[in-house]
């Protein structure tokens, strides 16, 4: 999970942040329409699970994971740092 956001699917929307996290993009392919994107994982990806965040985000007929969900998800851990959770 970890190499999806440092070479993989999520790497252009997770560059440049302080987080280090770990996670996993994904597309549910539908009959019609455009598919759900979701992104799942975990932060600080490098400290004691005890103190760890997990999160979802499913964004529903969204398209693909790592365009859509994965920049949700970097909002949200950026907020959780600021709010001192990370």
């Amino acid at each position: 999970m970890r190499r999806v956001v440092t070479e993989g699917t999520a790497r252009r929307v997770m560059a440049g942040t302080e987080i280090s996290f770990a996670g996993k993009t994904g597309t549910a392919q539908l009959d019609e329409g455009l598919p759900h994107a979701w992104f799942t994982g975990f932060a600080p990806y490098d400290s004691d699970a005890s103190r760890r965040l997990a999160f979802a985000v499913l964004v529903e007929h969204g398209g693909y994971g790592g365009r859509v969900a994965a920049p949700i998800a970097r909002e949200v851990l950026e907020a959780a740092k600021q709010l001192g959770l990370l």
